[in-house]
């Protein structure tokens, strides 16, 4: 008897386990309506996640608008030509002066990518004269110091030209550019209905 009562305890604590518990098997309509409202949850995550990463650019409200290859173009143009007379200088001895044209290339290259990260909230005229007045400084500051500190041999194999209209050509280049690009810009008055409205 004593071992028959001692089996049956743990035999009822089982039986009382097994009552307590919620029934493990699920109808099958019931998983397929959780599973397509997982889907659906997922969808809307991402679908949210892609609205808040997508940017639309603000639209100007005259000629110049926000584009990638024309934006892109204007900062690689006005600054790749940095980086070989950096490499240059740097394997001919001059590796403190090297820093000079490779800075004014990073400074550009950065301003760039910060510009076109916020043209959400920046024009995009007001962008491109703020980064040619980027130019307008980095570009006589790199050639004249470059100019006046390189050695001869290094000025030699950066084929470094000696006329002084080459040198004046250079410290106003980018401020022409500038003026000529704010008379194509206000000089057309005609602009599209949409373009203003979203301005």
């Amino acid at each position: 008897m004593q071992l028959r009562s001692l089996s049956a305890v743990p035999a009822a604590r089982m039986l009382k386990r097994l009552q307590r518990r919620e029934p493990t098997t699920k109808p099958v309509k019931s998983r397929l309506l959780q599973t397509r409202i997982r889907r659906n949850r997922c969808q809307f995550q991402c679908f949210r996640m892609t609205q808040k990463q997508a940017k639309s650019a603000i639209v100007g409200p005259r000629q110049f608008q926000w584009q990638g290859s024309g934006w892109f173009g204007c900062v690689v143009g006005g600054s790749a030509w940095l980086v070989p007379m950096s490499a240059i200088l740097a394997l001919n001895g001059h590796p403190l002066l090297a820093l000079v044209p490779l800075g004014c290339c990073l400074l550009a290259i950065l301003l760039g990518i910060a510009l076109w990260h916020n043209r959400d909230r920046v024009r995009p005229f007001r962008a491109l004269i703020g980064m040619l007045m980027l130019f307008s400084i980095t570009t006589p500051f790199a050639w004249f110091t470059v100019s006046t500190n390189a050695s001869p041999d290094s000025l030699e194999l950066l084929n470094w030209p000696q006329s002084i209209a080459i040198t004046a050509m250079v410290a106003v280049i980018c401020p022409t550019i500038a003026i000529w690009f704010c008379f194509l810009e206000y000089a057309h008055h005609g602009t599209s209905k949409r373009a203003s409205q979203d301005a």
